[in-house]
């Protein structure tokens, strides 16, 4: 239910879809440019830390969330350039984020 990678370093994840089960994804303090698309069409995630990474935008498919669940997703990041497009039930938690939609 938990996909933990802290601290690896990891420049990228791989796509995770097969993980139908995955409620939280810890990916704190690594290299990350991207999460993966798949990342949008796994229903059951709840949470996605990614502090202390390079994000620069969420994958598109996390505007399609709403089509498959109506579980609210909530993403922990600190970022000054996190692009957000076309979502309509997507929880940012942190005030340090800028949403330009």
């Amino acid at each position: 239910k938990e996909l933990i990678c802290v601290k690896n370093n990891l420049t990228y994840l791989p796509e995770i879809e097969n993980l139908t089960n995955l409620q939280k994804i810890n990916v704190n303090e690594n290299k990350l440019k991207s999460l993966p698309e798949s990342i949008g069409y796994i229903g059951s995630l709840q949470t996605i830390y990614c502090f202390k990474n390079q994000l620069k935008a969420l994958p598109n498919s996390l505007q399609y969330r709403t089509a498959t669940t109506d579980r609210p997703l909530f993403i922990m990041a600190k970022s000054n350039h996190i692009k957000i497009k076309n979502i309509q039930k997507l929880i940012i938690s942190n005030k340090n984020i800028i949403l330009r939609v």
